[in-house]
């Protein structure tokens, strides 16, 4: 019975010890510290404290109570700022800063040139019967005659006159001339 008793006294300044450390936490460390209500009413009721010992005023509202660091504004701390402690060379870690790259310029892509037939008109003969186109074609030996909606290495003959004939792939039309004798380039 009697370890109990001294079991519930002994919690019981625990528990008191206990409330007046997290109060004393909680308090400015500005003002002296005050004594528990007891009962509602304060402990220093009836007996003199000295005017100097109680706190003539509450604490500004920008001060939190508890920490006196709380009313320190974060700028005044550049020394913490430009020596961190948990850092091994006490320097700030280096941010590395984005390289922001213009993006590539988009150049307008000109369309391929349009594309020649590897045909050589030969000659050509126009009649009232029909007109045929002769080609040398891309291998330089063989020759074909042709005549009109025929096709060689893809291009299709589309129309022949005497000196040149129009030879057509998809959308492309290529008029081909006859060589001049003298070696120069045909005429255009």
């Amino acid at each position: 019975m009697a370890v109990i008793r001294l079991t519930r006294r002994l919690g019981i300044f625990f528990a008191t010890f206990c409330a007046l450390a997290a109060r004393a936490a909680a308090d400015p460390i500005d003002e002296p510290a005050r004594p528990p209500e007891i009962g509602g009413a304060s402990a220093t009721e009836g007996t003199s404290v000295p005017d100097a010992a109680r706190p003539s005023e509450a604490p500004p509202a920008s001060a939190r109570a508890g920490n006196p660091l709380w009313a320190v504004p974060l700028s005044a701390l550049s020394a913490a700022r430009d020596r961190p402690l948990f850092s091994a060379s006490r320097r700030p870690p280096i941010v590395a800063v984005p390289i922001v790259a213009a993006p590539p310029k988009q150049e307008a892509v000109a369309p391929p040139p349009p594309e020649r037939p590897l045909l050589t008109l030969i000659g050509t003969i126009v009649g009232p019967r029909g007109s045929l186109a002769m080609l040398q074609g891309s291998n330089g030996e063989a020759i074909s005659r042709l005549r009109i909606g025929e096709e060689n290495d893809g291009w299709r003959v589309g129309g022949i006159d005497l000196r040149s004939v129009v030879v057509v792939k998809g959308a492309q039309s290529v008029k081909l001339d006859l060589p001049r004798p003298d070696g120069a380039p045909p005429r255009e």
